[in-house]
C-alpha cells in the first residue's frame, strides 16, 4: 500500500468516526434544546437536518459495504 493509499485510508477512517459519533450526539443536543422550549428554533432545525444528512451518510456507506 502506498503512503498516498494510506493517507486515504487514515482519512477515510477519521471521516467514518466522525460521522458516528455525530450521530450519538446529536440526540442529546436536540432533547437539550426541547428542554429549554427551543424546539422550533432555526438551531433545532438546522440541528435535526444535520442527523438527517449523518444518518443518510452511514446508511449509504452500510449499503456499499464500508461501514
Amino acid at each position: 500500500m502506498s503512503e498516498q493509499e494510506k493517507l486515504e485510508l487514515e482519512r477515510y477512517r477519521a471521516f467514518h468516526q466522525g460521522l458516528r459519533r455525530r450521530r450519538e450526539e446529536i440526540p442529546g443536543e436536540l432533547e437539550a434544546l426541547r428542554q429549554t422550549g427551543k424546539g422550533k428554533t432555526v438551531q433545532f432545525r438546522e440541528l435535526l437536518s444535520e442527523k438527517l444528512v449523518v444518518e443518510t451518510i452511514l446508511r449509504q456507506m452500510q449499503y456499499a459495504g464500508l461501514a
